[in-house]
């Protein structure tokens, strides 16, 4: 077993030698001894031994406690001072540099052991606790470094609920930044969507009560107003004793593959309608053109004033409103756009609008760019959809009230809206004060038939969105929906825009 070494600091010579006998008796051994504070200091950084023997009163510029308080700074080594006079205002002033204990002169054989022995078991367990610590702050700097630098919103939430950590990614996903979380708690329990709170209530309380990793799908309310999704999955901590320490989480923004998600089946359901749609529009026309030759020949032969003929009326308006309907299928299973022209869509946004809330007590409130770029488009087709679109919102503001029409150009980035391909857009918007749409229906509003109104010729048959998609499908665009319940909803139009080349030289130079 290696000898423990042991450096005396001592000035006077009879005691030096004294104390260099006595610790070798003991079983130790004395690397070095030195007479000054100066000496101490560099002595001990060069030898490091296990503990030092400093004489609180040295002569010269550095006296044993400003010497003991310089290798504390740099050094880890326990120091026990020796001193004459054991007088309080000397021992407070020795405190500050943390001494594992004191031996008044002259020292006699029995203390200089225990005090060594106690000193020199402190000494072991102070270093164990420090490579502890030194360990934990390592690993700690490491989970840091790895959670700053994730795409997720890393956190670590104590027992008291106040949040330990939290990575910077929660500004990006929330708008929030991190220190805005860790002063106020409560913060993220405010951002969850109103119609999510009692899940997320639910599945925080539960968690707490297992030891079973909790995964969650909730909504949450960026500072900018939109709305997303949160992939949230945590485990509650607990030491070795089986105490609650704590919560470690991951919130991922699942916004974009939800999208995705939703505009796969749209698409999917798109497919199908289309296959349907033209096969019924070709059956059904064949049909109808048979029964309007059919009533025609009627009617001429029946007198007005017969009592059949206003019977005869009443099959001719059904067979118009059939006409309208087949003419609804054929928009939206026909692949083809009967005629192109390069429009600003201004002005038929300003038609189809205003034509559809006529007669209604409805305002429409425009905020159109000056800077529109043109698009390619069939007129008569954007018309109808932007027409069936605004129908849709005055039918859910009963109350009457403000629609809001906006139109401006839009950068796309790769994904940012799922189906278009990155580049130059407009966007138009419309958003009503409705009800809004519940989550549940949310994707079904685009499928044929589907109506929360009632059916019927002066109420709709639940085509209108369903032939809007289609159109501006047609044209290589996609129509999105943001809704809030109690608030409204705001649809969405996008739609390539044509940039001439002239146009496109000139901003690439700018």
């Amino acid at each position: 077993m290696d000898k423990k070494k042991i450096m005396l600091v001592e000035d006077e010579a009879v005691t030096s030698l004294d104390l260099e006998s006595n610790m070798i008796k003991l079983g130790y051994e004395v690397p070095a001894v030195v007479t000054s504070g100066e000496d101490a200091v560099r002595k001990a950084a060069e030898l490091h031994p296990d503990l030092i023997l400093m004489d609180i009163a040295l002569a010269g510029p550095m006296n044993g406690i400003e010497a003991a308080d310089e290798i504390r700074k740099s050094n880890a080594i326990p120091i026990v001072f020796l001193t004459a006079h054991a007088d309080i205002k000397t021992v407070n002033r020795a405190k500050i540099t943390e001494p594992f204990g004191y031996l008044s002169k002259p020292c006699n054989f029995a203390t200089i052991k225990s005090t060594i022995e106690v000193a020199l078991y402190k000494g072991e367990v102070d270093a164990q606790r420090r490579k502890a610590e030194k360990a934990l702050k390592e690993a700690e700097e490491k989970y840091r470094t790895v959670a700053n630098f994730t795409h997720d919103w890393e956190f670590w939430i104590g027992p008291d609920n106040r949040i330990l950590y939290i990575s910077p990614s929660c500004e990006r996903i929330t708008g929030h930044s991190a220190a805005a979380f860790e002063k106020d708690p409560s913060l993220m329990r405010r951002i969850v969507h109103p119609d999510d709170i009692a899940v997320f209530d639910w599945h925080c309380k539960g968690i707490k009560g297992t030891k079973e990793e909790g995964e969650l799908e909730f909504r949450i309310i960026h500072t900018d107003g939109s709305i997303r999704w949160i992939a949230h999955v945590c485990r509650p901590v607990y030491d070795d004793q089986g105490q609650f320490i704590g919560t470690r989480g991951s919130n991922r923004d699942d916004t974009r593959r939800r999208k995705l998600e939703e505009e796969l089946y749209k698409a999917r359901n798109f497919v199908s309608l289309c296959i349907v749609a033209g096969g019924i529009a070709h059956d059904f026309n064949n049909l109808l053109q048979n029964l309007v030759g059919n009533i025609d020949m009627a009617m001429i032969f029946t007198p007005e004033s017969s009592k059949a003929y206003p019977f005869l009326k009443d099959a001719e308006s059904a067979y118009r409103a059939a006409i309208k309907l087949t003419k609804q299928f054929n928009a939206i299973s026909t692949g083809n756009i009967s005629a192109i022209d390069t429009i600003n869509p201004t002005d038929v946004i300003r038609d189809a609008v205003s034509f559809a809330l006529s007669g209604s007590n409805i305002k429409a409130v425009y905020d159109l760019s000056e800077n529109l770029l043109n698009v390619d488009v069939d007129i008569n087709q954007l018309r109808q959809a932007i027409g069936n679109i605004t129908r849709n919102a005055r039918e859910a503001m009963t109350s009457g009230g403000r629609l809001l029409v906006s139109a401006a150009n839009e950068m796309l980035e790769e994904q940012e809206v799922p189906g278009l391909a990155p580049g130059k857009y407009i966007k138009i918007s419309i958003r009503d004060q409705g009800r809004g749409i519940a989550p549940d229906i949310l994707l079904k509003i685009f499928e044929p038939y589907f109506s929360t109104k009632e059916r019927g010729p002066q109420k709709g048959m639940g085509l209108g969105l369903t032939v809007s998609d289609s159109i501006i499908r047609k044209h290589n665009g996609a129509i999105t929906v943001e809704t809030e319940i109690g608030k409204g909803s705001t649809f969405h139009i996008y739609l390539p825009a044509v940039v001439s080349a002239v146009a496109e030289a000139a901003s690439k130079s700018v």
